[in-house]
């Protein structure tokens, strides 16, 4: 969603006001009532400040002097013809990110730029998953958007270093691979169908987009099995139940009306497949967010956002429990969080449904235990914390976190331990004004930790990824040191 929202005020000046005015209205209300208070405060705050000063510096000291716990894999997307890499950052035991220790390994691929400005690049990097570990933490998949390919990698999981297997890259069977989703052996993969340059206003719709299903064997070789019908959704993800039977997927642009001139549009949608152990994908059914949700909307959302994305839906995560057959989907502009039951693939049913504070989810993770819920909000640059019930059915909004880099809040992981948080703050407004007045400087990982009674998170550091600003980097996940 990051570049849905932010590219969009290349246009012109009265759109950035546009922009900073509505965003504004998300971030800077209760700030500017506090600074009204600020003269009375401004001799406990000095103190306090030197105090933090020297208590920070000690306690990040040991933080970051700590023994290696593990790795945090991001994929830099470079656009340079087979230059596209996958970072690997160690972390201590208590979540700190060793940027300066980070490696980057050759993806022997390529990924996709962003184009300004809009519309050249609208959706064109919305996607998630794009790097993924096998269960078994024995593999590393990653995507290379803008050459049709996808590496695979042996992990050492006692020092984090990936090797490359034999044939790799491997062709991701279509267009524009953006999103990776993986069970029981077999790996698939969402083809997006695009990347920069797009004008979504131009004389064709984006496509094809498709799922590719690919045996994977002992050795990490992929052989493609099955594909589903093309279509011009733009899909952005390959997320799979943890039984390894159904698929949900969402894809970022409207549907295009048969028999209709381009463009004539219908709601986005939220699809269903069925995968079998053999690897077989076949449809299953599609759905999209019933009207009460996008009910209302103009005038309470940006004005920058055309009324067609209203129902755009993003984010999808499972319940870890393969008992509680639950799908969490992000409405982005709609501000909530639906749930689905996936029960019959064939007609996903909603459940129930809770408001996101937070403007333009992105993207969701779930805790191992299926306690608790995660959603990258990138235009208020935080991220918003939910309670799962019992039975998966319901949500509860416990809070919300900044993210301290003030990046576009992206892509974001858990390590398997349910410790830490990793999430992506990206550079990718092309220097244009952000709320906070002017661009970023890099492109930053943030990281929290997890307070396990309620989930809630604490900042543990920002740090500056190896990515130029030119790039914007997506796909991350965590392995721990065996």
């Amino acid at each position: 969603m990051s570049e849905l929202i932010l590219e969009v005020v290349e246009g012109s000046d009265a759109g950035k006001r546009v922009v900073v005015t509505e965003l504004e209205k998300f971030l800077d209300v209760r700030v500017r009532r506090r600074a009204l208070n600020a003269p009375r405060l401004l001799g406990v705050l000095v103190a306090l400040v030197v105090v933090a000063y020297f208590v920070t510096r000690t306690t990040n000291s040991a933080i970051a002097g700590g023994p290696v716990a593990g790795w945090v894999y991001v994929e830099a997307n470079t656009p340079t013809p087979n230059k596209n890499a996958v970072a690997a950052i160690p972390y201590t035991v208590q979540g700190y990110p060793l940027v300066a220790k980070a490696t980057l390994y050759p993806t022997d691929g390529s990924g996709t730029p962003l184009v300004l400005p809009l519309p050249n690049s609208v959706g064109t990097v919305a996607g998630d998953h794009e790097v993924l570990l096998s269960p078994d933490h024995t593999l590393l998949f990653a995507v290379n958007q803008g050459s049709n390919s996808i590496a695979v990698f042996h992990v050492d999981a006692q020092t984090g270093v990936l090797t490359r297997v034999e044939g790799s890259p491997f062709f991701s069977g279509g267009m524009a691979p953006i999103a990776l989703g993986y069970s029981n052996g077999i790996l698939v993969v969402a083809n997006h169908g695009i990347i920069a340059p797009f004008n979504p206003l131009g004389a064709s719709p984006p496509g094809p987009s498709d799922l590719v299903s690919f045996k994977v064997s002992p050795s990490g070789a992929l052989t493609q099995v099955s594909s589903t019908p093309p279509h011009p959704d733009g899909a952005i993800d390959a997320n799979i139940s943890p039984d390894g039977s159904t698929i949900v997927s969402t894809g970022v642009y409207p549907e295009v009306l048969a028999g209709r001139p381009f463009p004539t549009f219908g709601p986005q949608l939220i699809r269903s497949f069925t995968l079998s152990p053999t690897g077989a994908l076949a449809p299953a059914g599609a759905t999209s967010f019933p009207a009460e949700f996008t009910a209302g909307l103009a005038g309470k959302v940006p004005s920058f956002i055309p009324k067609v994305l209203y129902p755009v839906a993003f984010g999808v995560a499972f319940n870890p429990d393969p008992n509680k057959k639950f799908v969490y989907v992000d409405a982005a502009v709609a501000g909530r969080v639906a749930v689905y039951d996936y029960s019959d693939p064939a007609a996903l049913q909603l459940a129930s449904n809770a408001v996101n504070p937070g403007f333009a989810a992105c993207w969701i993770v779930v805790s191992k235990d299926g306690r608790f819920l995660y959603d990258s909000d990138s235009a208020t640059q935080n991220i918003s914390v939910f309670s799962i019930s019992a039975d998966g059915s319901t949500l509860k909004l416990v809070g919300t976190v900044p993210v301290k880099s003030k990046g576009t809040t992206d892509s974001l992981a858990l390590d398997p331990s349910g410790k830490w948080l990793y999430i992506l703050g990206n550079h990718d407004d092309g220097d244009a004004p952000r709320p906070e007045g002017s661009p970023l400087d890099a492109n930053y990982l943030d990281a929290y930790k997890i307070d396990p009674a309620t989930g809630m998170l604490s900042e543990i550091a920002t740090v500056k990824l190896p990515v130029p600003v030119t790039d914007v980097p997506y796909g991350i996940d965590v392995l721990p040191k065996s």
